[in-house]
Parts: C-alpha cells; structure tokens; sequence
C-alpha cells in the first residue's frame, strides 16, 4: 500500500525496487528448469501434475472401511491406489480431484465388488506395497490407460464387468 508523501518514511523502512528477469530466447534454453519441447513432460514415469492435487488425500478419508478387500490385502494399500488413479484421472481433465474421481479409480480397481478370483490375484499383486513404495505406485499408474481412466462411471462399470466376466 503506498504511504502519502508528507508522511516521513525512513530509508531501511522503503518498498525495495522489483528488478524483472527477462523474457528467455526461444532460440535455446539457459534456464535450468525450463522446458525445451512442449512433449519433454510426458511420457512413462513421468508423473501427470494437476492443480491441488493433495485434496485427493482428503477425499480419501471417505474411503475407509468402504473398499472390498481381499483377505491379504491392506486397506493402506487400497486408499493409497485409488488415490494415485484418482489425481492422475483429474490430472488428465486439468482440474483438481473430486470424489467421482476417486469412485471410478475404485471401480476401475474392483474394490466396488463383484471381482472374479483372477481380478483379485491382479489387483493384489499391483497394489502391494503402494502406500510405502513411489515406484509401485507409478507402475500402478503406468498399468491404468488413459482411456479407462478418462470414462465416466457408468462406462467404467461396464468395463469392469466385461474384465470380471
């Protein structure tokens, strides 16, 4: 807020001047962060950023005690994939998480019901060990294609049941 001219301002008390980094050069990149192609951040591994996609963590707190595990799975393990498949589908809209987000991860995982024993073994083996391991979580990532990510519920609930039957 500016301070009118009559009012004494000592010199350590003064606003600073704001010294503006200039535009790059698109000839060639010197910054070390920046992008050179507008592809360089995609790819396998390469994560999916989205606006706030922490708020997945809080939408998961809806989760427990309301998945269909099998005996030896963790529901840790459970939140922790649903949570991974929900912010990359949100991610992939260029939104923040919402809840359908995380329903349809579910759904697509087979935690809604209805898993035949070949889906459980699947399952259980991809969603082992995610809550505590960075690189089974982008391998469960890496497993769901976009396309299975990107349907609506309804659409994803055929898709499940096609895969049990």
């Amino acid at each position: 807020m500016t301070q009118p001219d009559y009012v004494p301002i000592l010199d350590r008390e003064s606003v600073r001047v704001f010294w503006s980094q200039p535009v790059p050069d698109r000839k060639r990149v010197e910054r070390k962060a920046e992008l050179s192609r507008p592809d360089q951040h995609k790819g396998s591994r390469r994560g999916n950023p989205g606006p706030d996609q922490g708020y997945a963590l809080l939408l998961a707190v809806d989760l427990e005690g309301t998945l269909q595990l099998a005996e030896h799975e963790h529901e840790s393990d459970a939140i922790a994939a649903v949570v991974a498949l929900g912010m990359k589908r949100a991610s992939l809209f260029g939104r923040a998480p919402i809840k359908a987000d995380l329903e349809v991860a579910a759904v697509l995982l087979g935690f809604r019901g209805g898993a035949d024993e070949d889906m459980l073994a699947q399952r259980s083996e991809l969603i082992h060990g995610v809550s505590h391991d960075y690189q089974r979580v982008l391998d469960l990532v890496d497993a769901v294609s976009e396309a299975a990510l990107r349907s609506t519920m309804e659409v994803a609930k055929k898709m499940y049941s096609n895969s049990a039957n």
